[in-house]
């Protein structure tokens, strides 16, 4: 084994570990499901509200699917203020495993347009990248 494969493989060891075992995987299930169902819950921004008239009306968000035992939710996509409730009882549903993470930067959220849009961050200029017409 060559040492580039040897640091390819050590390296995704240690993602799988700080994801808490678990890595993300597409499901049709809904934010709904209770966590007794032991299912996966799919987190789409656009279920939820976007309405903004200012950039602190958009809250950050994990978008994508959870499952049990998860070690980490980094923020990659944003909501209204007005729908965080109802997204973090989503999010409660999902039983988080016990592996502690670190989330490096990865966006933000902005009103554009009178819409939150995520404008991930650009790591080579350390500036975010927001869509002009709010996506």
């Amino acid at each position: 084994m060559s040492k580039r494969t040897a640091i390819w493989r050590c390296a995704w060891i240690l993602f799988v570990a700080a994801c808490g075992g678990t890595t993300a995987a597409t499901s049709d299930t809904d934010a709904g499901r209770s966590a007794t169902d032991n299912a996966c819950v799919d987190f789409d921004p656009s279920t939820y509200d976007r309405s903004c008239q200012t950039d602190n009306d958009c809250v950050p968000i994990f978008a994508g699917t959870l499952c049990p035992g998860y070690g980490c939710w980094c923020p990659t996509g944003t909501v209204s203020a007005a729908d965080e409730v109802r997204y973090q009882a989503a999010l409660a549903s999902v039983p988080r495993g016990s592996n502690p993470c670190f989330c490096p930067p990865m966006g933000t959220g902005r009103c554009i347009v009178g819409q939150c849009v995520w404008c991930p961050i650009n790591h080579t200029t350390n500036e975010f990248v927001c869509p002009v017409d709010g996506g």
